[in-house]
């Protein structure tokens, strides 16, 4: 018997944040971010059937989502290694050889110890794409993986846990900036540079990166109860 859909409100999964400021939070995320994340991603960059992504994000980083739901929603194939692989670069490079990975999401610090691993030279011949983020992205990580890889497309995404997944992204085609830029806001979310009240910068201003998006987002408490959170962050 089908199960009925879920509303966009329903809370799909629950991840807590990376606790930076030393009081992580519980967040339930509802079901319309990821489905329209992967579906935006998937046609933006033709990734489809014939694609195998690997996964490589932890269980409690919410890139992870992407890593399973990207090629599940496009009759792609997940290659997953075993958990001992991670802890170990040169079985996790061999483990890459061998799968033939057609798309990776991977995290700036995980692309330097590939690096490192491949004894300097990450040549992937299957790779069409790398989407990074989780970190700042330096033109060291990127212009090696380029050097080594002709037809790869590298894309830095951006986002936090409570915008949810990336809020915005950035395809590197040259390697002139020492940290790759942030980008532009994926379709659904508005992202800018605002001054302390909110209001919008011009161009070459500093200010806080503010995101204004659509999906649902809840903070839940010790009790288990959870609170829906603005759409603004």
């Amino acid at each position: 018997e089908r199960l009925p859909d879920p509303t966009e409100d329903e809370i799909a999964y629950i991840l807590f944040t990376s606790g930076s400021t030393g009081r992580p939070k519980m967040l339930g995320i509802g079901h319309g971010a990821v489905a329209s994340f992967v579906s935006w991603q998937a046609a933006h960059f033709d990734i489809g059937e014939g694609d195998r992504t690997t996964m490589l994000s932890g269980l409690s980083h919410d890139p992870v989502m992407r890593d399973i739901f990207l090629p599940l929603s496009t009759g792609g194939t997940l290659c997953i290694p075993e958990q001992a692989m991670l802890a170990d670069p040169h079985s996790l490079v061999d483990w890459i050889l061998r799968c033939r990975p057609t798309v990776m999401h991977a995290t700036p610090p995980l692309g330097r110890l590939l690096i490192s691993a491949f004894q300097g030279r990450p040549e992937v011949s299957s790779l069409r794409h790398i989407f990074w983020g989780g970190d700042l992205l330096g033109r060291d990580v990127t212009s090696t993986w380029a050097e080594f890889n002709a037809n790869l497309r590298q894309v830095n995404f951006y986002g936090a846990t409570e915008t949810p997944q990336a809020v915005c992204f950035h395809e590197l085609l040259s390697h002139d900036l020492d940290v790759a830029p942030v980008g532009q806001s994926v379709p659904g979310v508005s992202a800018f540079v605002s001054d302390e009240n909110g209001i919008e910068l011009e161009a070459g201003l500093i200010g806080e990166l503010r995101v204004v998006t659509p999906y649902i987002v809840f903070r839940g408490d010790h009790a288990g109860n959870f609170i829906r959170m603005p759409n603004e962050y």
